[in-house]
């Protein structure tokens, strides 16, 4: 997760949908202006073929307080 902003963020949570997992990172977290903390995001799946879903990054920051981001494995 990285903070492109010019204040800190506070993430309160990640979630994912679909075949997929997120570890890496206690919740909440703080990224202070360009900074970053690493997630790692990792496929499970549970059948065969192309699985999809989403990982959503909520925080405090009041242009984007909830990011999503698309999965594929």
């Amino acid at each position: 997760v990285k903070n492109t902003g010019t204040d800190d963020i506070v993430v309160s949570d990640l979630l994912v949908t679909g075949d997929f997992v997120v570890s890496g990172a206690s919740l909440p977290f703080t990224v202070g202006p360009g900074g970053s903390v690493p997630v790692t995001v990792r496929f499970v799946p549970t059948d065969e073929g192309t699985r999809t879903g989403v990982l959503t990054v909520v925080s405090n920051d009041t242009d984007e307080g909830e990011v999503l981001v698309p999965l594929t494995g």
